[in-house]
C-alpha cells in the first residue's frame, strides 16, 4: 500500500507539471491568435457577403491602376505577423510534446495517435491506483516492475518537454515580446489563464 501510494503521489505531481505547462502555453497561443488578428493575419472563413465585398475592392483597386493611382502598400506588420506565426509553431511544437494534436481537440473518440505524456500518465496512474476507465487499478498491491519502468520512461519525456518548455519561457518568450513592445503591442504573458470567478453579492 505505502508503495502504491508513494507511486501515484509521484504519478499526480507529474500530472500537474504536465497540465500546468499545457495550460499557460494554451493561454499564451490564444494571446497569440488576438495578436495575429490585430495585426491583419487569420481572417475568419469569409461569408458570401464578405466574397462579394473583396471583388468589388478588387474591381476598384484594377480601375484604379489603369488610372494611374498608387497600388495599395504591402502590410507593414508583414515580418511582425510572420514572427508571430513563427512563435505559435514554437508554442505548438512544445506543447505536443506533453499532449497529443488530439488531446487538444478534448474528444476522447481519436485514438488513430500515440498516447503522449499527459494522457500516458492518467492511464498509469488508474494501473497503480484505484483504477480508470477499462483498467482495474492495482491500489491493493505494490506496483509491478512494469508500471515503475513504464514512469520512468515517461519522466524521461516529461524532463525534456519541461527543459523546452522552460526554454521557451526564459529565452524564446522575453526576445519575442521585445519585439513586440518596440511596435507599441501589448507583450504576451507567460502565465495561467485567468479564472472566470462570480464574486458572491453582485
Amino acid at each position: 500500500m505505502t508503495a502504491s501510494f508513494k507511486t501515484q503521489l509521484q504519478i499526480r505531481d507529474d500530472i500537474s507539471k504536465t497540465a500546468d505547462a499545457v495550460n499557460k502555453m494554451e493561454w499564451m497561443r490564444k494571446q497569440l491568435d488576438v495578436i495575429a488578428h490585430m495585426l491583419g493575419g487569420r481572417r475568419e472563413p469569409a461569408t458570401a457577403s464578405d466574397q462579394k465585398k473583396d471583388q468589388d475592392k478588387e474591381q476598384k483597386k484594377d480601375q484604379g491602376k489603369s488610372q494611374g493611382e498608387d497600388q495599395e502598400k504591402p502590410n507593414a506588420n508583414a515580418e511582425l505577423l510572420k514572427s508571430v506565426e513563427a512563435m505559435d509553431q514554437k508554442m505548438q511544437e512544445v506543447e505536443y510534446k506533453f499532449i497529443s494534436r488530439a488531446e487538444a481537440l478534448s474528444d476522447d473518440k481519436y485514438y488513430s495517435v500515440a498516447e503522449k505524456i499527459y494522457l500516458n500518465l492518467i492511464w498509469l496512474n488508474g494501473e497503480v491506483g484505484t483504477g480508470a476507465g477499462d483498467v482495474a487499478g492495482g491500489v491493493d498491491h505494490r506496483p509491478t516492475d512494469t508500471a515503475v519502468a513504464i514512469l520512468q520512461m515517461i519522466e524521461k519525456d516529461l524532463a525534456v518537454a519541461q527543459s523546452d518548455y522552460q526554454n521557451l519561457l526564459d529565452k524564446e518568450i522575453p526576445a519575442f515580446n521585445r519585439a513586440l513592445l518596440e511596435k507599441g503591442i501589448t507583450p504576451v504573458a507567460a502565465v495561467a489563464a485567468p479564472e472566470n470567478r462570480e464574486e458572491d453579492g453582485e
